[in-house]
């Protein structure tokens, strides 16, 4: 006869063993598969050999119920990466930082940089003010400077040197604040200074004529710009020593 100690042994041990196998509720972020009976068929008929010989592989789980994984994703939430206020200062540059972008020997309180001037070792002139005439246009409320920031990129592209030659896309972009994204190369290209014939002159062509005829000649490839204000920024050009302009 066995012993009550070992009868009572073996009992819990097929229950720690069955219990091992049983199925479990799976967390929200466990992707739950459709269950197909005939999929999973035993191969083998399971024998009652005792818990020391039972293969848990012989054991079909429980089928998961229909309609659980959609509602397992439905639960699940995305958090927000916050990475905190953007306002500690390099102490070289004055560069604004968040703190976990200090460098790995630095602490929290005492936060040093390098992604913006190395630590100073990097010093980059501090840009201009504006010429008065641009300033107002950038900050006023007028109707013609609203339309002005309305018209950055045309009134850009029609002073410009160059052409711009890219291709432009939006990553498939359909809310959010609008960028300007390019996907491969990004060329700039600049054709020969003499205008050829039959062609009317364009780009760093225009700054060997007449400012009134140049003027002209922009309006009509972009229209829609104001010629008053066209002009006012070419002579602004002109007036602050535009290095560009100067070889011309």
């Amino acid at each position: 006869m066995r012993p009550a100690t070992a009868t009572t042994a073996t009992t819990a041990t097929t229950a720690a063993v069955y219990q091992a196998i049983l199925p479990r509720p799976l967390p929200s972020h466990v992707p739950v598969q459709e269950h197909h009976p005939a999929a999973n068929l035993a191969e083998r008929p399971i024998t009652d050999t005792g818990a020391d010989n039972l293969n848990v592989d012989d054991v079909n789980p429980t089928p998961t119920p229909p309609g659980l994984a959609g509602r397992a994703a439905a639960s699940r939430t995305v958090q927000p990466l916050d990475l905190g206020p953007m306002n500690i200062l390099c102490d070289y540059c004055e560069a604004r930082h968040w703190v976990d972008e200090r460098v790995p020997s630095s602490r929290s309180d005492q936060a040093s940089f390098e992604s913006c001037c190395k630590r100073g070792d990097v010093v980059l002139p501090r840009f201009r003010p504006p010429p008065d005439f641009l300033r107002d246009l950038l900050q006023d409320n007028t109707t013609a400077a609203r339309r002005f920031r309305q018209q950055l990129r045309p009134y850009n592209a029609a002073l410009s040197f160059t052409s711009l030659n890219c291709t432009a896309t939006d990553r498939g972009a359909s809310s959010g604040v609008n960028c300007f994204q390019i996907h491969g190369e990004l060329y700039h290209l600049q054709g020969p200074l003499d205008t050829a014939a039959g062609q009317a002159p364009r780009y760093a062509q225009l700054y060997f004529y007449d400012p009134v005829y140049a003027t002209n000649a922009r309006l009509r490839a972009n229209t829609g710009l104001d010629a008053g204000i066209l002009r006012r920024l070419l002579n602004m050009l002109r007036n602050v020593d535009n290095p560009f302009i100067r070889l011309y």
